[in-house]
């Protein structure tokens, strides 16, 4: 299949992302690319108009969310499966309607625990997921005990510590800070 986009904000995503879903489809299919995901943040807006450009376009999707933490930074979360679809569905709404401010929320990583049935984690882009975000503020400590826990929950083949290349002054040197850490930890 290639190389496949799994962290893919659209416009859904106010001042993260432009595209329209059906912009992102088609862009794919004049790449040739067979899959791509949409990872909005904190919601599922676009799913419905991706879906059907997708199928318009016999582009495979992946559906997923960007998931703003408590305490800063986030998690790329996507659905393996049907059941998937409905733990991430269950999870924004639940996160969302506790928030204090509906327009910024945040999720507390013991309910994101509690909805991990049928999802995938990717620990967030450098600098700003969760992970890479304590590994660079060295809080070693913290993102062990969380990585541990995300991985004891969605299972060891189902977490991923995400590195990107933002290609800004000292990009290779946060990379190579949180990659050494994933290394470390046996996590891919």
């Amino acid at each position: 299949m290639g190389f496949v986009h799994l962290q893919v904000r659209g416009g859904h995503s106010y001042g993260f992302g432009t595209a329209t879903p059906e912009e992102m489809v088609e862009a794919a299919a004049r790449m040739g690319m067979g899959c791509l995901a949409l990872t909005d943040r904190d919601g599922l807006y676009g799913v419905p108009r991706f879906s059907r450009a997708a199928e318009e376009r016999d582009i495979s999707l992946v559906v997923g969310a960007e998931v703003t933490m408590e305490g800063g930074g986030h998690l790329v979360l996507l659905a393996e499966s049907m059941d998937g679809y409905r733990s991430l569905s269950k999870l924004i709404t639940a996160y969302r309607c506790s928030s204090e401010d509906r327009r910024r929320p945040l999720c507390h990583l013991d309910l994101l625990l509690e909805h991990a049935a049928g999802l995938i984690c990717m620990t967030g882009a450098v600098p700003f997921g969760l992970i890479p975000h304590l590994v660079l503020s060295n809080k070693a400590l913290d993102a062990r005990r969380i990585l541990a826990r995300l991985s004891e929950t969605f299972g060891d083949e189902n977490v991923f510590v995400e590195v990107t290349d933002d290609r800004t002054a000292g990009s290779r040197r946060r990379l190579a800070k949180v990659a050494g850490f994933a290394r470390e930890h046996g996590v891919p």
